[in-house]
């Protein structure tokens, strides 16, 4: 191989590498999301389960909704999913028929990475558009009315921030200054 098939080929390896990091922050996103949505299900689940009286016609049909569309939320969001981990595989294959061809010396390698490359990166076009396709359709949190709209959440208790010297400075000041007073 000359220098200068040597540098492409870096380049190449390079390319592939950033999107595969790319593709994984994708995945970790649509895993995240998925988790969020199956959270809100188990709890609308349990609000209905746990609920004593009965709730009015309008309220049925609200969570109804909700049901509904979180549902479709996680049916798109696991279909995302599925294509982002094909894109992946195609995308590391990509790297490793890349990596073979630094070791043997075959032309028809570099077309076969182009290939897979390129289903890849349109797997990835194609996750990322479906998953903003569902951000374009959820409504917005500040326009949901009703009942359901705002289910309680059990969050965990909050962190003490930490403190930079500048502001252990202050807040030490304002305790002398309350003993003293």
């Amino acid at each position: 191989m000359s220098i200068e098939q040597t540098s492409q080929l870096i380049q190449l390896l390079l390319n592939s590498v950033l999107t595969v990091i790319a593709c994984g922050m994708v995945l970790m996103g649509l895993v995240n999301r998925q988790t969020a949505i199956a959270l809100q299900l188990q709890t609308l689940r349990s609000l209905r389960r746990d609920r004593r009286d009965r709730p009015s016609s309008a309220e049925r049909m609200a969570q109804r909704q909700r049901l509904a569309r979180l549902h479709r939320q996680q049916r798109t969001c696991q279909t995302s999913s599925l294509i982002a981990h094909w894109a992946l595989a195609l995308l590391l294959a990509n790297l490793l028929v890349l990596s073979l061809r630094t070791v043997w010396n075959q032309s028809g390698l570099i077309h076969a990475s182009f290939f897979l490359f390129i289903g890849g990166v349109a797997l990835l076009f194609i996750t990322t558009g479906l998953v903003l396709l569902d951000w374009s359709r959820a409504p917005s949190a500040m326009l949901q009315i009703g009942p359901w709209s705002s289910l309680p959440t059990s969050r965990p208790a909050a962190l003490p921030l930490a403190r930079s010297p500048i502001t252990r400075r202050r807040s030490q000041g304002a305790q002398v200054s309350q003993r003293r007073a």
